[in-house]
């Protein structure tokens, strides 16, 4: 029988054990079988279910021939109301005519063999450690009594080697699920990595390595303590079965669905490092949204200021996101009611419409000029589904508040800034204020005394400052919120950029020759980011959507942004350039320039992800 036990002591498994499934097993009531059945099922990447028995049958066959569960492990834990009363060598002395066992892969040690084989993981005597586990902040999908947070298993991997590590254990994913996580541990609720749930953590040296996490069949363990049932077993987690199956005839019987699909990993913050995960295809889909919206009708030299795969990693931080803060507006028409440009409100709410239907919170922050025009324009286009809130410093805390104001605007509890209201904030087409601390139009206009009253670019310095708050901004000319990211270039390279360059800078910067198609190209990102098979399991950290999220749902139609201009257009919004209440935008007609525009980017976020105009139109 000692032949079935496989020790979970170190990296170093026995030769007789290697390839061979290894799994844990669990043992509850009848009547709370079907319930557990339910949640491993909901939650498969973390309790990936080989076998379940009928109530009663002690026999573990097919997975191990001739044994007996109640006996095949050195000793197992015995639960009462969900705590461990007692560790017993067998199970014998227990009724169990009532009792169903469940068979599940133990993931880590997948993982960890495939690490070592591949040679990603150090398998000498002095790396010998007890893979570490720990407890995150992800709650898994609840079926009757049980549910669980996310147990996962960490290993340091060196950061050339994490695309690898993600896609040799790709090749695994219908039995260990796929990575969750790839960084700055605090992201899922881990504090301490120095202190796991269970196991020892690894000792070396964290600015050489990035811990990875992947799903851990303790999940299940742990959903079986908190369901607190009157009598369940388990394995004692030190020990485990290894079957007479083999991994190998496993993944042969359940390959991955994605086979052929070569993950990337792209940085999104660099201290604390995270990373996340996209497919090549995806990047290629992306790099044409960004190629598409580079056309510079407005021949102000934008293409000076591009930086490539912003739009990508703008993208891959929103669909991170929970809570996102939008602003817009660029008050050069002075003279009118809603002195806003045609250009931003499109991008705006075309993005606000695409985060709610991705399930985040939206909040559009209004400058005190144009609170109404936002407020009639999220209730009419997002049927009041997002907030707005006015940044107007001097109503809420007098003169010389501004940053105070802003600190407010941004975190529970403004003293220590540990508890931001938003996750990223998104600037389109929207003012940022010069060196010297003005506020210019392209033409050097300025429009200081309007807009120093709600200076909202004031809250992007502060989040970025912050460094708890990421932030993305949308431009076109060099004056915009995020332009300060590239300063010197629009100095040197845009006319009048000495005049107009703004200094306010953002963590992400993606340029556009309108900003409202930078708008649509991220909302488009975010399209197909949603559809990404490397990409969307990884942001849902493999738990199962309750809602497939469709691509229509989270595009805005041609039709959708003529109806916004049509209104904004009708309150007496003005073209920024014609300063002329017509359907235009830049001083480009609807139809067909921006018309086109649109449709373009459509195109590419509805066709199969990696395919471009180009190559549909060859098919």
């Amino acid at each position: 029988m000692a032949s079935r036990i496989m020790a979970v002591k170190g990296l170093n498994v026995a030769a007789s054990f290697r390839g061979r499934l290894y799994v844990n097993v669990i043992v509850v009531p009848s009547t709370n079988a079907d319930q557990f059945e339910k949640f491993c099922k909901l939650n498969k990447s973390c309790c990936p279910l080989l076998q379940r028995s009928a109530p009663g049958d002690t026999t573990t066959k097919p997975l191990v021939r001739d044994s007996d569960i109640r006996t095949l492990l050195p000793f197992y834990h015995v639960l009462k109301n969900g705590h461990e009363v007692e560790r017993v060598t067998n199970l014998t002395q227990f009724p169990w005519n009532d009792m169903v066992a469940f068979y599940i892969a133990s993931i880590s040690h997948h993982i960890e063999e495939e690490l070592i084989a591949t040679g990603i993981l150090d398998a000498s005597e002095e790396n010998v450690k007890t893979v570490p586990h720990y407890k995150t902040n992800i709650m898994c999908k609840e079926a009757g009594a049980f549910g669980s947070p996310l147990v996962v298993c960490m290993f340091p991997i060196p950061k050339r080697l994490l695309e690898r590590t993600v896609a040799v254990t790709s090749r695994l994913e219908t039995l260990i699920g796929t990575v969750v996580h790839i960084g700055d541990p605090s992201v899922i609720g881990i504090k301490d990595i120095t202190k796991p749930y269970l196991g020892n953590a690894f000792d070396v040296d964290m600015d050489a390595v990035v811990p990875v996490f992947w799903p851990s069949s303790l999940t299940a363990h742990a959903a079986v303590k908190r369901a607190g049932l009157p009598l369940t077993f388990t394995d004692n987690m030190e020990q485990l079965i290894a079957s007479d199956t083999t991994v190998a005839e496993f993944i042969m019987k359940h390959p991955p669905v994605h086979v052929d699909t070569k993950p990337q990993v792209v940085t999104l913050k660099d201290k604390p490092f995270t990373a996340s995960l996209v497919s090549e295809s995806a990047v290629l889909s992306l790099r044409g949204l960004e190629k598409e919206i580079q056309d510079d009708i407005g021949e102000r030299g934008i293409a000076k200021l591009h930086i490539a795969d912003e739009l990508l990693r703008a993208a891959l931080v929103l669909s991170h996101s929970s809570f996102v803060g939008i602003h817009f507006g660029f008050p050069c028409n002075t003279n009118d009611e809603f002195p806003d440009e045609t250009d931003g409100p499109l991008g705006a709410i075309a993005l606000g419409k695409a985060l709610k239907a991705l399930g985040k919170e939206v909040t559009f922050i209004a400058s005190y000029y144009h609170v109404k025009l936002v407020q009639v324009l999220v209730e009419t286009f997002l049927r009041n589904k997002a907030c707005v809130v006015e940044f107007t410093p001097q109503r809420t805390h007098g003169s010389g508040g501004v940053r105070a104001a802003a600190q407010t605007l941004l975190f529970h509890n403004p003293t220590n800034q540990m508890s931001p209201k938003f996750d990223v904030l998104v600037a389109i087409e929207a003012v940022g204020r010069t060196e010297e601390g003005r506020y210019m139009t392209m033409k050097a206009r300025d429009l200081s005394e309007i807009c120093k009253v709600s200076p909202v670019d004031e809250v992007f310095i502060q989040a970025k400052k912050s460094g708890k708050i990421a932030t993305i901004g949308i431009g076109d000319g060099g004056n915009e919120i995020g332009m300060g990211k590239v300063h010197q270039m629009v100095v040197d390279g845009i006319k009048n950029g000495q005049h107009i360059a703004t200094t306010v800078a953002t963590d992400h910067l993606i340029t556009s020759g309108v900003s409202n198609w930078g708008g649509s190209a991220l909302v488009a990102a975010l399209a197909i980011l949603s559809q990404c098979p490397v990409h969307s399991p990884y942001v849902r950290r493999g738990i199962l959507p309750d809602t497939p999220v469709l691509t229509k749902e989270v595009l805005n139609t041609v039709e959708m942004e003529e109806d916004i201009l049509k209104c904004i257009v009708g309150l007496g919004v003005c073209d920024g350039i014609l300063q002329k209440r017509e359907m235009s935008v830049d001083g480009q007609p609807f139809h067909p320039v921006h018309k086109e525009k649109l449709q373009r980017l459509l195109t590419i976020a509805t066709l199969p992800i990696g395919i471009t105009e180009q190559d549909a139109a060859i098919r």
